[in-house]
C-alpha cells in the first residue's frame, strides 16, 4: 500500500510572483493518477494548473542548477 503524499502547504502557495516572471508555454504529460491530484490541489487551494505546478517545480526542484544566460553570449567566457 503507498503511502499518501504530503499535502501541498498553503503558504508555498503564495509564494510564486508571477508578475516579474515571463510567462512560458510548455506541456507536460501526466498519468491519470497525477492528473487526478493536480485537479485536487487545484481545486483546493482555488489556483490554477500551472500556478500548482509551478509552485511544485520551484519547491521540489530548487536544488537543480539553472543559469541564464544573454542572447549571443558565449558560454566558455563564463568558465574563464
Amino acid at each position: 500500500m503507498r503511502s499518501r503524499p504530503k499535502p501541498i502547504k498553503p503558504a508555498i502557495l503564495e509564494e510564486i510572483d508571477r508578475e516579474n516572471l515571463p510567462p512560458i508555454k510548455t506541456g507536460v504529460t501526466l498519468s491519470a493518477e497525477a492528473h487526478y491530484r493536480l485537479r485536487a490541489a487545484c481545486a483546493h487551494y482555488g489556483k490554477d494548473q500551472s500556478e500548482v505546478v509551478e509552485v511544485l517545480i520551484l519547491k521540489h526542484l530548487g536544488n537543480c542548477f539553472t543559469s541564464v544566460r544573454k542572447p549571443g553570449s558565449d558560454p566558455s567566457e563564463a568558465a574563464a
